[in-house]
């Protein structure tokens, strides 16, 4: 069985670039080391973009005494904005898509350096349930609603593993495994990307609104959300602690992704393809490895192996007797937050409207619906546990 990416434009390319960032579809080295010139712009640009995000948000906390939007939520908005602005695009895409496969999974591998095994196993385990809960749902809901409109079933479980999973790299995963059409995908990840885009946006103003937990916040944003780099900007955007529970919770939902991918293709096979031959399914790497880095570093930040470096300078030295201590931990605390900044500044610039308004109406109906039953169901479910 052999399938192809969906022949989107280039522009919508973005949500096949971050394939390997939700599932782990390719290695990081080879999405990174690829042969791209002219990088330099890309990068300038986001990291300009980064540099304002930082003064957006500590200006607005000045202004709003102390409230103000997480530094990534502000660059992933200018990124969209630059990047749909007429500018050549074409020019900014090589290196923000280098920061996009480098520089995010090193944000949130040093996220560990925050995080301690005692508080991330309770956040996995209740996360796994939930995931468990959210994805179910989010597969009964859409693929009912399907029925009722006349959708294609091939779309309805793109759509359903769009919403319950992570987004267009679910779709990309799972749609050679049900032999889906080219068509059905690129609607499937328009419509996930459009409506994460909504919840990265409407969700923390919900929850503010509210006075929401920021624990539970986090939480349910990473149960919902539908791409990991929408769940870190709206995960941040109500302080540091809904961010971490939110990416912790976003990776235990993504590692669903291959028993999901099995049992659709398993499913596919007996109901539609009992004579046909096939290739074996295939669900390595469907989990990213750089939840791995996180883990080893939230390993040592509990047992407190970050080490404290002093540096000092003698009293014959031309600044005399100094010294300074280097917190590793801050450090690599601080690395995260720029690196995060600075790829939600990538990612905004290579989301692209063209690629959003791909999505059919009755296709974004039924995921919406989809996504507002199960993020209603959801919150209530962590309220009560």
């Amino acid at each position: 069985m052999t399938w192809a990416n969906p022949s989107m434009p280039n522009d919508s390319s973005w949500a096949r670039h971050l394939d390997f960032l939700e599932a782990g579809g390719e290695s990081v080295v080879h999405a990174t080391t690829a042969p791209e010139h002219g990088r330099s712009r890309g990068l300038l640009v986001c990291a300009a973009l980064a540099a304002g995000a930082a003064l957006l948000e500590g200006g607005v906390s000045v202004v709003m005494g102390g409230r103000t939007l997480d530094a990534a939520m502000f660059a992933m908005v200018l990124g969209i904005a630059v990047g749909n602005s007429g500018v050549d695009a074409a020019a900014l895409r090589p290196g923000a898509r280098w920061i996009v496969g480098a520089v995010l999974p090193i944000g949130i591998m040093l996220l560990g350096a925050r995080l301690h095994v005692a508080d991330l196993l309770g956040v996995g385990l209740r996360g796994l349930a939930l995931s468990v809960g959210v994805i179910t749902l989010s597969f009964v809901v859409v693929l009912g609603y399907a029925r009722m409109r006349g959708l294609p079933p091939k779309l309805a479980t793109l759509l359903a593993a769009g919403n319950g999973i992570c987004g267009g790299s679910a779709i990309v995963a799972i749609a050679p495994a049900i032999n889906a059409d080219e068509e059905d995908v690129a609607i499937s990840v328009a419509t996930a990307a459009l409506l994460g885009m909504l919840a990265m946006f409407a969700l923390p103003a919900i929850a503010a609104a509210v006075a929401m937990d920021p624990a539970a916040f986090g939480t349910l944003a990473g149960l919902t959300i539908q791409q990991t780099p929408q769940v870190i900007a709206a995960g941040f955007t109500l302080g540091p602690e809904a961010g971490e529970v939110a990416t912790v919770t976003k990776l235990v939902r993504i590692s669903m992704l291959a028993p999901v991918v099995l049992i659709a293709g398993l499913t596919y096979r007996l109901r539609f393809q009992k004579d046909e031959k096939s290739e074996p399914l295939s669900i390595r790497n469907l989990v990213p490895s750089f939840a791995v880095g996180l883990l080893l570093l939230a390993g040592i930040t509990s047992v407190g192996f970050f080490p404290e470096v002093t540096i000092s300078l003698g009293q014959d030295s031309a600044l005399g007797a100094v010294g300074t201590t280097l917190h590793t931990q801050s450090l690599a605390i601080g690395a995260s937050k720029l690196c995060l900044v600075l790829a939600m500044a990538a990612v905004g610039i290579e989301t692209r409207w063209e690629t959003l308004r791909r999505t059919g109406p009755t296709a974004f109906t039924t995921a919406a619906l989809g996504t507002v039953v199960v993020t209603s169901l959801a919150a209530i479910a962590i309220s009560l546990l």
